[in-house]
């Protein structure tokens, strides 16, 4: 029975390491990913500054302005001339993946209860659900796709950052999809005895137009 209690708690400690070892090889690429589209992004940036300065140069030469009667008209050429070199506003993530994300908190928040009829759960239900856990794991690369995650707890090597923390990474997903998540203190009883546990109340935030 010894044996048997450490054989157990070896298996338990090598799945662990295991499981370490592929989230910090996850949180790598992901990481190299993010490196690559920046320098991919400057790239793009420095050529269009080299097309703005080469136009610059052109303009001089051909109206013989200096200073800032120079800046001013060259202002004004390439804005109202050329409309279309203008640099355009880059959509984020919650713009890009509006519809994405509500069903992945729809789904989670299926999962432990939370729908049109009831706004709250236990903290407990939270963090024991297996179903959460497992559509959180499932649908990992999801959610580094369509959230800016590369600062979030979870996804960290520290535990005092909250690496995988399913409750932290669950109220991150909320607060930043336009939801409200607050805590509160609730008598239930369980087994017959009445005892205070934490609940969550989870809401949508109001649009204001």
């Amino acid at each position: 029975m010894v044996r048997k209690n450490e054989t157990d708690r070896e298996a338990k400690m090598i799945n662990s390491m295991i499981e370490r070892s592929k989230a910090n090889r996850e949180s790598a690429l992901h990481r190299m990913k993010e490196k690559m589209d920046n320098i991919e992004r400057l790239d793009k940036e420095h050529i269009e500054n080299r097309k703005r300065i080469d136009a610059i140069k052109a303009f001089k030469e051909r109206t013989g302005l200096e200073g800032q009667e120079l800046k001013k008209a060259f202002y004004e050429y390439w804005n109202n001339g050329n409309p279309k070199e203008k640099p355009k506003k880059r959509s984020t993530k919650k713009e890009l993946y509006h519809q994405e994300r509500e069903e992945i908190i729809k789904e989670l928040n299926n999962i432990i209860g939370i729908n049109e009829n009831n706004n709250y759960v236990h903290k407990h239900e939270i963090e024991t659900n297996k179903d959460f856990e497992k559509f959180i794991k499932e649908n990992t690369e999801k959610i580094r796709t369509m959230w800016k995650t590369g600062l979030w707890g979870y996804f960290s090597n520290d535990k005092d950052k909250g690496s995988g923390n399913i409750l932290g990474l669950y109220r991150t997903l909320l607060n930043d999809s336009d939801y409200l998540i607050f805590s509160k203190q609730k008598i239930i009883e369980i087994n017959g005895k009445k005892e205070r546990r934490t609940c969550y109340y989870i809401e949508k935030k109001q649009v204001l137009k």
